[in-house]
């Protein structure tokens, strides 16, 4: 310690004597690097902190074989940037959400294993808003609608795996003067 401050490396342990965290403080004390371990001795995460706030790129892995199963950016202790989860057995995305200081916003891409496009949509202010379109392992459209802060809006369109179209349903939400009460239900269903 220098000035009340932690400088160097600290080594942090379970219990049962077993590694659990090593860290490393820069000269300062301001900054850190730690990795830390599952109880089975495989990597848990790692990343930095600046003033006990992550910071920057933060990973982590599976306690079963060690893959990468998550990628996170911060800034200031909020995430900020993509935060993406992967399948662990390929290590191939299988979900990419984009955040800025700590809400989701901007994308929403859900992955099938082989890669393709699951689901795609996007946040704004920490909700869904915007198009939102589900598909079916062969790049097909399952569903597809919108969402206006996150509550389903307009006509949203169902299809079966041959893209022929099953339903459609009609959605408004409202708010009441004086009052915050939401609705969200469909006003009008079609139906083959």
């Amino acid at each position: 310690f220098v000035d009340d401050k932690p400088v160097g490396e600290f080594n942090y342990y379970y219990i049962d004597g077993k590694l659990k965290a090593v860290t490393v403080y820069s000269s300062s004390g301001d900054s850190a690097a730690t990795k830390s371990y599952h109880k089975n001795g495989k990597p848990m995460a790692e990343g930095t902190y600046f003033r006990q706030k992550k910071t920057g790129k933060w990973l982590y892995y599976s306690d079963v074989d060690g893959a990468l199963i998550a990628e996170e950016n911060y800034d200031n202790g909020l995430l900020d940037g993509p935060h993406t989860t992967f399948y662990p057995a390929s290590g191939k995305p299988a979900e990419i959400i984009e955040y800025k200081q700590g809400r989701r916003e901007g994308m929403l891409l859900k992955l099938f294993p082989d890669g393709s496009t699951m689901t795609e949509g996007t946040y704004v202010n920490d909700s869904l808003d915007g198009d939102f379109t589900l598909y079916y392992p062969d790049g097909k459209i399952q569903l597809k609608g919108a969402y206006d802060h996150g509550m389903h809006t307009g006509e949203w369109k169902y299809f079966d795996e041959d893209g022929n179209q099953l339903d459609d349903d009609e959605f408004r939400y409202e708010i009441l003067e004086n009052d915050t009460l939401e609705f969200d239900f469909p006003i009008k269903t079609k139906k083959d």
